[in-house]
């Protein structure tokens, strides 16, 4: 058996090409590299992987033009809607997860005592997640995107500068945001956080 953290579907399938190391902890990544190298099955590592490549892992084809066209066009739907999570997240019954937030809060307390941080921290952190991304703009229609090198960027530095929780709510699409926003309302309700949406 081949394992491996991720290879080309995962990175090259993906709208900006990110590996796995520009998305986590250094620290993190260079953990997993080691359980990877040290498991019984034959490890993969991904072009690049081993110096933890800074450049990304586009996603590049040689078609004709017509084919080329289609290709984006439907790289595009593929990308331009997480239609499948907002619908996890839209089923998810608020008053249920309260319930088991507020069953699993203790061992979260103990937790961030244990790192130093006050009792009662995690629905300070909860509600201050939950205000934000509550606070995420929802834009209709198409946004503007600038290219900056290998990666692109929102042309507006207003949408640019957001926290990139409220930037990945925008490239879920307006109807998958709504759907997301309205099911976090739910659960700041259930929860009873003193948050302001």
């Amino acid at each position: 058996m081949i394992f491996c953290l991720q290879n080309h579907d995962q990175i090259g399938n993906r709208p900006f090409g990110r590996r796995l190391h520009h998305q986590i902890d250094p620290a993190l990544f260079r953990a997993l590299s080691a359980v990877l190298l040290v498991a019984p099955e034959t490890p993969l590592l991904f072009m690049g992987q081993e110096w933890a490549a800074s450049s990304p892992f586009l996603y590049f084809t040689d078609h004709h033009q017509e084919l080329g066209r289609l290709v984006t066009e439907g790289r595009r739907r593929e990308f331009s809607r997480f239609d499948a999570f907002a619908g996890i997240v839209s089923s998810v019954d608020a008053q249920q997860a309260a319930r088991v937030y507020r069953r699993l809060r203790p061992l979260c307390d103990a937790a961030a005592r244990e790192l130093g941080q006050p009792a009662g921290e995690m629905d300070v952190v909860l509600g201050q997640a939950l205000a934000t991304l509550l606070a995420a703009p929802v834009l209709d229609g198409e946004v503007a995107v600038a290219s900056e090198g290998p990666f692109y960027r929102f042309a507006d530095n207003r949408l640019e500068t957001l926290p990139p929780s409220q930037k990945q709510l925008l490239r879920m699409g307006p109807r998958n945001e709504r759907l997301v926003q309205a099911k976090l309302k739910e659960m700041v309700e259930a929860l009873a956080l003193p948050v302001k949406p």
